[in-house]
């Protein structure tokens, strides 16, 4: 800013200098986690969704709202995170069984995380999930597609029961000695 005599001549300059180095860094290392952040989750191979939980007039959870997913919760669901963002699971998924929203709106109410594993017929998939709750009223979710190893399971379930009810002697043999 100029100095000025009683005249109106300006005379001198006052120059204000800041150190903003330390802010600088700060900025910088706040950007960089948050690319590191982004990567993480667009990266993971687990599947992840937050959302809001939606209740009815008596505090009963009804709905909830996609806020946000990763790119493997589009490949293992086969939903369009342009298609989902800002709607409701009734609105994506119509079939949805209440249990998950009632799961779900336990969490997202009490605060207490869970874990389980649970066969979602709109998709016709099995998945093992858990869920937290980041803040009352959301929740997120980290889940992986288990749809093959219970198809196994129930496979070997339903070979078990075949050997355990036949009244025939059963040999096995391996391809590899005969």
């Amino acid at each position: 800013a100029p100095i000025r005599d009683v005249t109106g001549r300006i005379i001198g300059t006052v120059l204000v200098f800041r150190d903003v180095t330390e802010e600088y860094a700060l900025r910088e290392s706040m950007t960089r986690s948050e690319q590191q952040y982004r990567e993480l989750f667009t990266e993971m191979r687990s599947a992840f969704a937050y959302h809001a939980i939606i209740c009815d007039d008596a505090g009963n959870p009804i709905d909830y709202r996609f806020l946000a997913v990763n790119d493997a919760f589009e490949r293992m669901t086969g939903l369009s995170r342009a298609d989902i963002i800002g709607r409701t699971v009734k609105e994506v998924m119509p079939g949805i069984e209440q249990s998950w929203i009632d799961r779900y709106g336990e969490v997202a109410l009490t605060g207490e995380a869970i874990q389980f594993e649970n066969f979602a017929v709109p998709l016709g998939k099995y998945y093992d999930v858990r869920a937290y709750s980041p803040q009352r009223g959301t929740f997120a979710t980290i889940f992986m597609d288990i749809t093959y190893r219970k198809d196994l399971e129930a496979e070997q379930l339903r070979l078990t029961h075949i050997l355990e009810e036949s009244l025939n002697e059963i040999y096995v043999f391996r391809a590899d000695t005969l």
